[in-house]
């Protein structure tokens, strides 16, 4: 038996797919999945998924949603946040915003950190 170390190329076309998506955004009606990114925090190294609705206040998104979840962390401190980032751009969310103003999509990715 001889041994190969030469690199064999991957397939490149597996044929079609047409597996219809489980999480396309008309299936969530007016809500959409937002995936949330605590920057910095060693225990939550990936983001976390929710369903809110697409026209949520962010003052309401931060009580409702976050502050629950990310409160379970002693680190956690509400009046610390900030440095919002939508995928890699910088925000910055007023109270009023709703993910649809802020042009933030349907498994959209926002991060933020502790100031």
């Amino acid at each position: 038996m001889t041994e190969t170390t030469e690199m064999r190329q991957p397939p490149t076309a597996f044929g079609e797919y047409n597996v219809p998506s489980r999480d396309h955004i008309s299936l969530y009606g007016d809500d959409q999945l937002l995936n949330v990114w605590w920057r910095g925090n060693v225990f939550q190294v990936a983001p976390s998924c929710f369903r809110v609705p697409r026209a949520m206040k962010f003052s309401d998104f931060l009580t409702q949603v976050m502050a629950p979840w990310a409160s379970k962390d002693p680190d956690y401190d509400a009046s610390r946040v900030g440095n919002w980032k939508k995928d890699d751009e910088p925000i910055d969310p007023k109270d009023d915003d709703t993910f649809e103003s802020l042009g933030i999509e349907h498994k959209g990715l926002i991060s933020f950190e502790l100031v």
